[in-house]
């Protein structure tokens, strides 16, 4: 009988063809076979695997018309004649000629029906900065002993190391018969079902933390080619298969349900990332209702809610925090979203219910939360947020609160975020002209984005946001009028007509508390611009001039967007708390910036505490000054699923097992509350840096660090 069969799936490969099979030609075990099922290929990969059959009578080619991958690899394992079963993808390879010998023998000792087993990367070109997989196939820990395959799975789920890859198994053929495991066919990432059903069903496995295989990761492979109908349908039918097993009685452990449930959220989030996808490649109609279901909630391509998750969701955790209770008035995929945003922070308590206009049809939403008609549910004592995407919705649930005799309540709008520049959108001109949207004509080429960039966002009722940077914008032009001595008088005209505007636009008791955020967060852009006398003397004519127009106006310092939420804080406590605040993030600044240009060149090692925009870029910064960057962050999430490929601490973890690191804070808001979380931890306040500011990050420390390298070459 002969000991091993390995499966080669072939597929248009020539190219990589020759070194995969050459590590099978190597293998010093003798009772083998090498099965290679040419999957319909159109380049030589056949005629390659002919010369390896005349030459090794191990080698035997089956040649078929295209059906995929999964059913090449189910035609090799129904040809196979060997006890063991493992599989080699056509561009990859085994390490070394003692491989097969190796795991037959740790197979045949303890009597095992699965090895696990690990793998080397190989980046091919820049691959590794498009498509970083080091967190997800290089294992920390070891997993030592005979365990169930369950145990298996629960130990490396626990520390997020499950990796579903066949390439990586080792079976025993008879038993895999026996359990009817087989790759479901027509789809990409068969892998998940394949190896989450091994896991489940095995009664004797082991892990071996050896790298015996070489992964190659290049351009137009299945996990990194163009992304098509059939990657949204193959993560649907995974999403749908392994959901079923999570409801099978053998698997009705709370432990197991739950570890299952993680990892269907990590195929969630996988397939979250198909933003190329169009449903108009394939028609909906060929999709079982169900699927149609799933397609909606794991919102992939048109289905995902043309708002940004962020935008929705900024300001809320606080707000809520602070709150007796939240009512979600729309129980749709809004709502669905911010729920699920408070359950990740353990907010999720404080729902007190949802809200509908008519009448329920369910008393309890599947969230567990009870769903009331809208004027029962506002006699509950909390905080209403109107969760709902489209505008007419939102209207006509205003209307309907204002009918109940309710005039507070929260809507989430792309406004809040303050976002000030209009070079970076494209806009309809028939939307410019119906809401009579224009540029203010006044002198100077500065500050003219305030009023247009406000007004389009109050108007525009479907926003798209896109994470590609199409626009290059020069901040580091001296003679720009933003650096200007008449920068600040210019500023402060441009509040001037954008209010007015909004007064004769009836929309200014609306909007009031809105603009007032922007023009705080707006003078700390200026003011952190200005030189240090010339700063000193601005910050007082500031306060007085924001202290006339909340008297005049009537402004509800509460009542700002989060963003400017610190600010109006300090302002309320007196003018030296506001300048303090204000000159808070000047020194965090400059701080950084004296350390990027002294003791950073001296540092090898550096902890990235905050994983947002501000995280992203210091994230690249240091990697190209080749830094090691361990990455830690509070989102639960993200410790589970990673950030750009890479794992993501703790904080707890991250400074006991780096004790000594320099720590850089990378956020806007939060940057002195995580200041505070590391202080408790025990790290001293000399390790702490805070970068809160983006424009600086990129305006100063980026060149300036860049300039600096130049001139220590030179």
């Amino acid at each position: 009988m002969l000991k091993v069969s390995v499966i080669v799936p072939v597929y248009n490969v020539e190219r990589y063809l020759e070194e995969c099979l050459d590590s099978l030609a190597r293998q010093s075990l003798r009772e083998c076979e090498f099965i290679c099922v040419d999957d319909g290929s159109e380049d030589s990969s056949y005629r390659i695997i002919e010369t390896y059959v005349e030459r090794d009578k191990r080698f035997k080619l089956i040649r078929q018309e295209n059906k995929g991958q999964a059913e090449a690899r189910n035609t090799g394992v129904r040809n196979a004649k060997g006890k063991y079963i493992t599989f080699l993808d056509s561009d990859d390879f085994f390490n070394h000629k003692d491989t097969l010998k190796e795991l037959y023998q740790k197979a045949e000792e303890y009597e095992l029906e699965i090895i696990s087993f690990e793998t080397e990367l190989l980046y091919q070109a820049a691959m590794k900065e498009k498509e970083n997989k080091d967190f997800y196939y290089y294992k920390k820990n070891r997993y030592e002993g005979i365990k169930t395959g369950k145990e298996m799975f629960l130990s490396m789920m626990s520390n997020r190391e499950f990796c579903d890859s066949a390439c990586l198994l080792f079976i025993e053929r008879e038993w895999l018969s026996e359990q009817k495991i087989f790759f479901y066919p027509g789809i990409y990432y068969e892998d998940s079902l394949f190896c989450i059903q091994c896991f489940l069903c095995a009664g004797r496995m082991v892990h071996l933390s050896e790298r015996f295989y070489t992964y190659r990761i290049r351009e137009k492979s299945t996990m990194t080619g163009k992304i098509r109908w059939k990657n949204v349908y193959s993560r649907i039918v995974v999403y749908r298969e392994i959901l079923r097993m999570g409801y099978l009685p053998e698997n009705a452990e709370p432990e197991l349900q739950k570890a299952l449930m993680n990892y269907l959220f990590q195929i969630v989030d996988q397939a979250k990332h198909l933003d190329e996808f169009r449903v108009d490649e394939q028609p909906e109609g060929e999709l079982l209702p169900l699927d149609q279901v799933f397609l909606q909630s794991m919102e992939i391509g048109r289905y995902r809610l043309a708002v940004n998750e962020r935008v929705i969701l900024n300001g809320l955790e606080k707000m809520v925090s602070d709150s007796e209770g939240v009512i979600l008035y729309g129980a749709g995929n809004v709502g669905k979203l911010f729920y699920r945003f408070l359950n990740e922070r353990n907010l999720d308590k404080k729902v007190l219910c949802y809200a509908v206009s008519r009448n329920p049809t369910v008393s309890v939403s599947p969230d567990g939360v009870r769903v009331l008609p809208v004027k029962e549910a506002v006699k509950k004592p909390g905080l209403i947020f109107l969760s709902v995407a489209g505008h007419d919705a939102q209207k006509e649930m205003e209307k309907t609160l204002h009918g109940l005799g309710i005039n507070q309540f929260e809507i989430f709008l792309f406004l809040g975020e303050a976002v000030n520049g209009f070079w970076s959108g494209l806009y309809s001109r028939k939307f410019l002209e119906d809401y009579d949207v224009r540029m203010n004509e006044t002198k100077g080429a500065a500050y003219q984005d305030i009023s247009i960039s406000f007004l389009t966002q109050m108007y525009a009722k479907r926003i798209w946001f896109m994470k590609e940077a199409f626009y290059c914008y020069r901040i580091d032009n001296p003679n720009a009028s933003a650096f200007s001595p008449q920068s600040m008088e210019m500023h402060n005209r441009e509040y001037e007509e954008l209010k007015k505007q909004l007064v004769a636009r009836g929309q200014w008791e609306k909007y009031k508390n809105v603009f007032f955020s922007w023009e705080l967060l707006s003078y700390r852009w200026i003011l952190r611009r200005l030189s240090g006398e010339v700063r000193k003397a601005e910050l007082g004519k500031v306060y007085r001039c924001l202290q006339r127009q909340i008297e005049e106006n009537g402004y509800c310092l509460p009542c700002v967007t989060d963003t400017a939420r610190e600010l109006a804080e300090a302002f309320l406590k007196g003018e030296a708390d506001f300048s303090e605040k204000i000159l808070e993030g000047i020194e965090n600044s400059e701080r950084l910036l004296t350390y990027i240009l002294s003791f950073f060149r001296e540092d090898s090692r550096i902890l990235l505490f905050g994983m947002g925009q501000i995280g992203k870029i210091l994230k690249k910064f240091l990697e190209l000054h080749k830094k090691e960057v361990i990455l830690l962050d509070n989102s639960g999430r993200l410790q589970d699923l990673g950030f750009m490929g890479q794992r993501v601490f703790q904080p707890e973890k991250a400074v006991e097992s780096f004790p000594d690191e320099k720590i850089i804070i990378a956020s806007a808001i939060h940057g002195q509350e995580m200041k505070g979380q590391l202080l408790t931890l025990g790290v001293r306040e000399e390790q702490i840096l805070i970068c809160d500011d983006e424009e600086f990050l990129l305006r100063e420390i980026f060149v300036r660090a860049a300039v600096y390298g130049e001139e220590r070459q030179q």
